[in-house]
């Protein structure tokens, strides 16, 4: 037996069965269905004990005792016979041709790992809400970097927790006794001890699960229990690190995940918690799970981070003991109010492209740090120009990434940068350039004290400037009101620069100006 699918319910005859149907045709003879009901009361064991009836491959087991989807999954796990582990919640779905391609990824012949990371989307004729409109993995980039690396991004809540975006060695589970605790949020830990106890974890970076949005889930819904989740996860992942782990850079990144775990559980409180009267008793819930939490307060390393600014703001409240909790509720929802959504960014990072010979930037500015000059943000370089089959994505997602980076308080070249401003700055993929500088010819044949070697003696670019700013204006990357800049070279060479536009789009306007 290849893979094992476990499939906890509770309460689901409305979808079960379309669940399962969906699974059984894939099936063939290399995979095998485990349901376990958790002690239904709408007639939803019946439903199942029939379908197996059908289906040689489904077996159907129930809990003694309700006990949630974590305990569930664990009686799964123990009746299981396949190589491989696959989640799947009983109102979601597989693509139809998932399991193949899961079997072909893992050849052992071509591929040596523990863990196979994919991706999802949601079922399309299930999203009709804007609730909804954030699907797939965020964390693609972080499975090419080494597993040190992985298990830092993971602690600093970098990377998605689901359990069910994952196949696992059966025996992995086994050897190292990975199961799931009762309770909310029981992914967070058995994801970061799959991650931890895993040789190798590998992407397929294929849509393989079909995910239902329910308003009513419990990534969709607050309450106390969810809270407590939350810390009980964090604190059995910092219950592991105390003991066997001598990696300093990988307890700072815990300290940064505590951060954003207690920003989480304000974010959802302020957004799902529906009245004040609710949020109030949340909010002092969280500030208890915190001072009871094995983590000194005064021990997180709080930075300019939305989640910090939020976190600092929420601790000064909270602390400040001659004012009512229902005031303290008021101020907090006030500051979310104000500030959710803003984010760090610049006008550049969002609008402009400066064209080197040998790489793009995202812009020209330049600051010091301690004595030391920064700026000239490289967003792709050489070794990234040869590679990119689309530059216009290419550049897009480099800004994207860097955006993400800078608000998530990763290092970056714009660390400590004055230009950098706290607003509401819109999605990188919606934004179009309205800046490009063409840096890219270097002919100039006078060298300034200050000017650069990139900009001195001729060298060609190492990429089609022209075939990318066609790219620019058919994707419709490049604003019709764009300014466009011939830098870094001599004059007599204008002409060329505006035969770069009037020689494709006649529907532009353009202005010479000297200088």
């Amino acid at each position: 037996m290849k893979i094992s699918l476990i499939v906890p319910t509770y309460n689901s005859a409305e979808y079960i069965q379309a669940c399962l149907a969906s699974l059984v045709t894939q099936l063939e003879d290399f995979a095998e269905i485990i349901v376990i009901d958790d002690c239904s009361t709408d007639g939803t064991f019946a439903l199942l004990s029939a379908f197996a009836e059908r289906n040689q491959a489904v077996h159907v087991l129930q809990t003694e005792t309700n006990s949630g989807p974590g305990v569930a999954r664990n009686l799964g796990i123990e009746h299981a016979k396949g190589e491989w582990i696959l989640f799947v919640d009983s109102d979601d779905a597989l693509t139809d041709l998932a399991l193949k391609q899961l079997i072909q990824f893992v050849d052992p012949e071509t591929v040596n790992c523990d863990v196979v990371a994919f991706d999802w989307r949601y079922k399309k004729d299930n999203v009709n809400n804007e609730t909804f409109h954030f699907e797939g993995r965020f964390d693609k980039p972080e499975f090419t970097n080494e597993k040190a690396l992985l298990l830092e991004k993971y602690v600093k809540f970098r990377m998605d927790h689901s359990a069910i975006y994952l196949m696992i060695k059966r025996q992995l589970l086994i050897e190292h006794q990975v199961s799931f605790a009762g309770g909310f949020h029981e992914d967070i830990d058995f994801t970061f001890l799959v991650y931890w106890h895993a040789r190798e974890v590998k992407l397929l970076d294929e849509v393989i699960y079909l995910k239902t949005p329910r308003p009513g889930s419990i990534v969709n819904s607050v309450s106390t229990s969810h809270i407590k989740g939350f810390y009980r996860s964090y604190a059995v992942i910092h219950t592991l690190l105390k003991s066997v782990s001598k990696n300093q850079s990988l307890h700072t990144a815990f300290l940064i995940g505590v951060i954003g775990l207690v920003a989480t559980c304000i974010r959802k409180i302020f957004l799902k918690a529906p009245s004040k009267e609710l949020r109030e008793p949340l909010y002092e819930y969280t500030f208890k799970q915190l001072n009871d939490f094995s983590v000194p307060i005064d021990s997180l390393p709080l930075d300019k981070t939305y989640y910090s600014l939020l976190v600092k703001h929420f601790l000064n409240t909270m602390m400040t003991h001659e004012t009512a909790a229902q005031r303290r509720s008021e101020v907090i929802d006030e500051f979310l109010e104000e500030n959710e959504g803003k984010k760090w960014s610049c006008i550049d990072l969002h609008h402009s492209a400066f064209l080197a010979p040998k790489e793009i930037r995202t812009c020209c500015k330049r600051f010091f740090v301690d004595n030391e000059m920064r700026g000239d943000v490289t967003i792709v370089n050489s070794e990234q120009l040869e590679q990119s089959e689309n530059l216009v994505k290419t550049i897009m997602d480099a800004k994207k990434k860097l955006f993400a980076d800078i608000n998530m308080g990763e290092p970056t070249g714009c660390d400590g940068c004055p230009y950098l401003e706290f607003k509401q700055w819109g999605a990188i993929e919606s934004s179009k350039i309205t800046k490009v500088s063409y840096e890219h010819h270097s002919v100039c044949n006078l060298k300034c004290s200050y000017c650069s070697d990139t900009y001195y003696g001729g060298e060609k670019p190492a990429y089609d400037v022209l075939a990318l700013q066609k790219a620019l204006l058919d994707e419709q990357r490049l604003s019709e009101k764009a300014l466009c800049i011939w830098g870094g070279g001599s004059l007599p060479l204008i002409n060329i620069f505006l035969n770069y536009f009037c020689r494709q789009r006649s529907d532009y306007r353009y202005q010479a100006t000297g200088l």
